[in-house]
């Protein structure tokens, strides 16, 4: 691991791929700069950037960071993965938007967090691909909002809404 000192605060970790350059502060804080045509430096535009710049558009502090090629993925304290940068292969891993640079913007993979019961604990990339580590809670408020709950005073059971449908017609 690298330590770097900016603006007097210790960077906790330094990710060099190739481009772009991602920092992760000690305080959670994420900085990019580099090369940054395809959107990977999370600052809602593709320019480039020659110093460290704030990724401001993260909703908390993060925990890693990671680059492949042309894109960058961040991985928060509450599991929420967030990426930018090129998606021409899917990499970002959330649907595309009609609208400029929204490639270019920090937004979350979907379905991911702990208010989904599945978070991210460990993210990679490398070229075009990016990589997510999940734990995935059994029972969760999504799983129990599209399920079906039964009882006796033996036994307690959960149906997923799909097989109840099929149990309703037999």
């Amino acid at each position: 691991m690298w330590y770097l000192i900016y603006n007097d605060d210790v960077m906790k970790l330094v990710f060099l791929w190739s481009c772009p350059i991602v920092v992760l502060l000690e305080n959670g804080d994420v900085y990019t700069f580099g090369y940054g045509q395809h959107g990977q430096l999370g600052h809602g535009d593709v320019n480039s950037r020659g110093s460290p710049t704030l990724v401001q558009a993260l909703p908390g502090p993060s925990v890693q960071v990671t680059a492949g090629s042309n894109h960058t993925a961040v991985l928060l304290m509450g599991g929420q993965v967030f990426t930018f940068g090129s998606f021409s292969k899917g990499q970002l891993g959330r649907p595309i938007l009609d609208m400029p640079y929204w490639n270019a913007k920090p937004s979350p993979m979907p379905n991911i967090g702990v208010k989904y019961g599945r978070k991210a604990t460990w993210i990679g990339a490398s070229g075009d691909q990016t990589f997510l580590r999940i734990d995935e809670a059994l029972i969760n408020s999504h799983v129990l909002a599209t399920s079906e709950i039964f009882a006796s005073k033996d036994i307690i059971g959960k149906l997923q809404a799909f097989c109840s449908k099929v149990l309703t017609l037999t």
